[in-house]
């Protein structure tokens, strides 16, 4: 019988193959799960900081709490070492309503929620502007400096420029930095006041607010106007600016991808 020679196996095997979500997952596997954060400041409706609110992490799947901290004296919280994936952040004090805001976590970054409101805002208080303008869902809350003097219709009602006469009046436009997790074609509505200056004063958006607006809003802020006049004098005003997520330029469906095997 004829002894064909031993052949050795090589200690490392090289692979290539298509970057699919399998091979992301065998390669996480393989080399250990990164993981990311999550931070943010709970305020009341005046704006005080709340300490030792609970801060949970539920899985969006089932709402099971994944991770937990609690605020500081500050009010700020910060939760790392979270897995990938989409959460519910749940903030919850004891005599006010929770807050809820959806997040998808990405291994290496943290999502800053910046102010988490809980409870309503003190319409009350100096320097806070409440109107739902008379067809919004729920209320909108402007929170701005004390005494702004605001267009408003012969009625008497709150006045609101749309978009397409802000961006006819736009001198200076910004761009929203969208977070990875934005999803292409998201609308975003961002309500700002516009001082006598043509500067941004103050922005809101509806609902909660979520990295997507945050990004929005960022951006809304920077944008710059022509002056409004009523009556021959400057006055301040209430607009809306749209923004809309765009498509990815350089998005690849596949990549080229190579890991080792070892035994």
């Amino acid at each position: 019988m004829t002894n064909e020679p031993h052949r050795m196996l090589p200690k490392y095997v090289k692979i290539s193959c298509p970057l699919t979500f399998l091979a992301i997952v065998s390669l996480c596997l393989a080399r250990g799960q990164e993981t990311g954060g999550v931070r943010g400041i709970v305020v009341d409706g005046k704006g005080d900081y709340i300490q030792n609110a609970t801060v949970e992490l539920l899985k969006a799947k089932n709402n099971s709490a994944s991770y937990a901290t609690r605020s500081g004296a500050d009010g700020s919280f910060h939760i790392s070492a979270i897995a990938p994936g989409e959460y519910t952040v749940k903030v919850a004090v004891a005599g006010l309503p929770a807050s809820l805001t959806w997040i998808r976590i990405i291994a290496g970054r943290d999502v800053d929620l910046r102010r988490v409101l809980l409870g309503s805002v003190d319409c009350g208080q100096p320097g806070i502007l409440c109107d739902d303008f008379t067809y919004l869902k729920g209320e909108l809350q402007l929170p701005c400096i004390k005494g702004v003097d605001l267009l408003r219709s012969s009625s008497g009602s709150l006045a609101l420029l749309p978009f397409r006469q802000l961006d006819e009046r736009a001198v200076h436009r910004s761009e929203p930095n969208w977070p990875r997790e934005a999803l292409t074609g998201t609308n975003v509505s961002v309500y700002v006041v516009i001082g006598i200056k043509g500067n941004v004063l103050c922005s809101a958006v509806t609902g909660e607010q979520s990295p997507t607006e945050k990004a929005a809003r960022d951006a809304a802020e920077q944008w710059k106007f022509r002056p409004v006049f009523k009556n021959g004098s400057l006055i301040s005003v209430i607009g809306k600016i749209e923004f809309q997520v765009p498509q990815r330029k350089g998005t690849k469906t596949e990549e080229a991808c190579e890991f080792r095997l070892r035994w």
